[in-house]
């Protein structure tokens, strides 16, 4: 088995950004339990979305800094504020209660950086949101300047309190936890109890408590251990967690799969929190913040009294530190991005680490200085700026020195075909009885003037009403599961390969559009691309969305005939340009090919997607007259896939 060092213990992580809910592993330690009696909070944060950012903001009582999804400014996922206040959480979906409307996780974390100061304050909040109900379901942790460190555990209507003050509560002064909360466990029957190895992140639990045990026995329970060791941990890739094809390979040569460990393949972002002792300064709790996978990205110090965040960490519409750590990351995974490959991985976390242990140093020094002399927030801003422009430059270099291999580079993302409609039946077969060759799928909905002709589709239509046909797609394009649909796929490709046309009829009405569907049993679209005859002799290719928050992609002029083949590419995107808040979420772009060979170029600039509008199924729609003299639309296919078809192997 190989190890590869980093810090202590075994830092080897694989995978790409799983697709999941927030499922974050968070520890809570009393300054009782630290070496110099400062309070400690530490999460990583296990999400869908790879793309977070540190933000800034003086919009409430308190000025906080905190980390949120990209462009994502009114939901934190954790922070601290100008008086000391910390808080984060890991989501527990076990706790009992419903409430329809009220805070979200996010909401909650956000009122409290913006009105709390002490764990009382937090506790005050809860009481009276107990009343008018949350959204939450979540194990908070939160830490303040006067000594406080609780763990609570909040349903839509209730909570319970754990204290890392103590003893009873929390003998060694620190409480762990991962995504499953003590107040169902307790509700369990005495002669049922279920093992938390049993249950889902019981794993993380477990080795975090072990972690954290070890560490206060050795009496090095501090903020670098957290950051350094907990933080960035994949024990548990064991050799079970090999792929076994390769046993006989090289070690350096071998893969990991890590699913269960604390630095997980769906870690996006991580923070601990270093507090202070009762009467210092509020102002030197430190943020340290990591933006990406921990194993791929440096920690940088932040402070609420900053007054602002560096653009490496908070840049126009994204942020380059986490950018180029999501970049890292490419050059060790598989083309499934999944399974870690471990050559020259202990380069790479050398290298970060020597970065890191320096910001430290000289954080820790500063930090005793101003202790006695307190710092101007233009001193704490220079020090952020400072430890940011030189993680980024580091992540960035590397990222340069360690490209993903040309075999990942080039190759097509790993999916299938999920629809596939070439059109090869008899000719005159009605659209609804032509069948998917992968999945047996059929249309439903109208345009029964359209049949086969010659390995296409010809679109006939009398009636210039439009009328759609729908054909559900299996799994759906969506960021989140559900009870009817567990599976799901977070982006995809629609292609319709068009044989020719030709719209020059005395009535240029004609439209025709492909693309997918949230409801399509209520004729709610999501986007699509769509060929529009706006005169005699020209049509407009352009792209749609529906809903609030999304945005059309303006379009080029085509000839109204053209009897040669052309493809045209539906690209959907949950996860990129998604700040799961807002009314917008996610991005679509449309491609396009003229003839049979050569590059897909972009049709206009990407478009934004309604956030709760999802790719259930696809569509075709047409409106106006196809049936002039002379006049035809030959569809010759239409698939949707998971595999990229823009990107061809060299």
């Amino acid at each position: 088995m190989i190890v590869v060092r980093w810090f202590i213990g075994l830092l080897l992580m694989a995978g790409a950004f799983a697709v999941s809910a927030e499922a974050c592993t968070t520890v809570i330690v009393s300054g009782k339990a630290t070496p110099d009696g400062r309070p400690l909070l530490w999460k990583n944060r296990d999400f869908w979305q790879p793309q977070n950012e540190i933000v800034y903001s003086d919009r409430g009582q308190y000025p906080f800094v905190g980390i949120a999804n990209a462009e994502a400014t009114r939901r934190m996922r954790m922070g601290s504020n100008t008086v000391g206040f910390c808080i984060e959480n890991s989501t527990s979906r076990d706790l009992e209660g419903k409430a329809a409307n009220g805070l979200t996780n996010g909401d909650l974390i956000t009122l409290a950086l913006e009105s709390c100061e002490t764990v009382a304050d937090f506790q005050a909040l809860l009481d009276r949101t107990n009343a008018t109900g949350r959204m939450t379901r979540g194990n908070f942790g939160v830490i303040d300047a006067h000594g406080g460190a609780m763990l609570f555990e909040v349903g839509p209507t209730s909570y319970q309190a754990f204290d890392a003050n103590d003893s009873a509560v929390a003998p060694q002064g620190f409480i762990v936890r991962s995504n499953f909360s003590e107040t169902a466990r307790q509700r369990l029957p005495d002669d049922a109890p279920q093992p938390i190895e049993d249950m889902y992140s019981g794993k993380r639990y477990r080795r975090a408590h072990e972690l954290c045990l070890s560490a206060h026995q050795a009496g090095t329970l501090d903020m670098a251990f957290l950051l350094q060791q907990v933080c960035r941990d994949v024990e548990g890739c064991h050799a079970s967690a090999f792929n076994e094809v390769d046993s006989d390979a090289d070690p350096k040569d071998r893969q990991w799969i890590t699913g269960s460990t604390l630095n997980r393949n769906s870690t996006v972002a991580a923070a601990v929190f270093q507090g202070v002792a009762p009467g210092e300064d509020p102002r030197l709790v430190t943020m340290w913040a990591i933006l990406g996978e921990p194993m791929f990205s440096i920690a940088i110090p932040c402070w609420a009294a900053q007054e602002g965040v560096a653009t490496a960490g908070n840049g126009p519409g994204k942020s380059s530190l986490c950018l180029a750590a999501m970049n890292l990351r490419q050059a060790f995974y598989d083309s499934s991005g999944t399974e870690l490959q471990a050559n020259n991985l202990d380069q790479v976390t050398s290298a970060l680490k020597q970065v890191e242990q320096k910001s430290i140093a000289r954080i820790d020094a500063l930090t005793k200085t101003w202790r006695d002399s307190p710092p101007t927030s233009r001193d704490l801003r220079q020090q952020h700026d400072q430890a940011t422009e030189l993680a980024l430059a580091t992540v960035t270099r590397l990222a340069s020195d360690f490209p993903p291999p040309a075999s990942l580079a080039n190759e097509k993302s790993t999916g299938q075909i999920l629809i596939d409609f070439p059109f090869g039946e008899k000719i005159g077969t009605r659209l609804g009885s032509t069948t998917d060759v992968v999945a047996a799928l059929k249309w439903s909905g109208g345009l029964t003037d359209c049949r086969t002709h010659n390995g296409s589709m010809r679109i006939g239509r009398n009636d210039s009403r439009a009328a759609t046909r729908y054909a559900p797609l299996s799994p759906p394009v969506r960021i989140r599961s559900s009870a009817s649909q567990p599976e799901f796929t977070p982006r995809g490709w629609l292609v319709a390969e068009i044989a020719g046309w030709n719209l020059t009829g005395p009535e240029s009405n004609e439209r025709f559009r492909f693309g997918l569907s949230s409801q399509p049993e209520n004729a709610l679209h999501t986007a699509g691309v769509e060929l529009e005859r706006t005169s005699a002799d020209r049509v407009r290719l352009s792209g749609k969305a529906f809903g609030n928050g999304s945005t059309a992609i303006e379009g080029i002029e085509l000839p109204s005939n053209h009897p040669g083949p052309m493809t045209l590419v539906l690209q959907i995107d949950k996860i990129e340009g998604n700040p799961d808040e807002g009314k917008f979420g996610g991005e679509y772009h449309v491609f396009l090919r003229d003839g049979e060979s050569g590059d897909f170029v972009p049709v206009g600039s990407a478009g934004r997607l309604r956030r709760h509008r999802n790719g259930n199924a696809i569509h075709l729609q047409t409106a106006g007259s196809f049936a002039d003299p002379g006049e035809y639309f030959d569809l010759g296919r239409i698939y949707f896939t998971t595999q990229n078809p823009l990107v061809t192997r060299p």
